[in-house]
């Protein structure tokens, strides 16, 4: 009966060992099964990651054809903007000379309104006024007196020297009636 026991004992303890093992082996099962749960989820997620990346890369060059058109799109604009702010100003300048050439022309032309019309009195003012003088008699018979018909006395035969002071242009020569008349005239004449 010892030796039963002790036969029991060992096989006791080779059970015990065997259970300690079948134990172990159980918690090595139980680890190894969380640890390949835990690595099917990761494949898994991998796996989605995947499917997204790609169709990332599908819409990638979509994405960069549309940016392309934009970008494309954005430059015209930015050209035609920068044409037509260019037209503007060209515009805008040519509105400036135009207008500053109206307004000179304007001043030109009320100056020389002015002038004329102060001109046009002067010369008014100034101008010998010639006597009326009876028709020239015709000669009729029994005359004794050879015909010699009366002539007008003409402009060059009055003494107009004598008359008006002598105000000439010294660039044309042109007589004028008074100062003020030769200085409107030497100003337009120099020009």
């Amino acid at each position: 009966m010892i030796m039963l026991m002790i036969g029991c004992e060992r096989c006791v303890s080779g059970w015990a060992r065997q259970g300690g093992e079948a134990e172990d082996l159980a918690n090595r099962l139980v680890e190894a099964e969380r640890a390949l749960a835990l690595k099917q989820d990761l494949i898994d997620k991998l796996k989605e990651e995947v499917e997204q990346q790609r169709g990332a890369l599908e819409t990638i060059p979509v994405l960069t054809a549309q940016a392309d058109i934009y970008k494309a799109d954005f430059r015209a604009e930015r050209e035609a903007r920068e044409k037509l702010n260019q037209r503007k100003e060209e515009l805008q300048e040519r509105l400036q000379q135009t207008m500053t050439e109206l307004e000179r022309l304007k001043n030109e032309g009320t100056s020389r309104a002015r002038m004329e019309e102060m001109q046009q009195r002067h010369l008014d003012d100034f101008r010998p006024t010639h006597p009326r003088l009876p028709p020239p008699p015709v000669g009729f018979p029994g005359a004794t007196v050879p015909f010699s018909p009366a002539q007008q006395p003409s402009f060059s035969r009055l003494n107009v020297s004598e008359e008006l002071p002598d105000y000439r242009c010294p660039k044309c020569q042109y007589q004028a009636p008074d100062m003020d008349t030769l200085q409107i005239h030497v100003m337009d004449c120099i020009q």
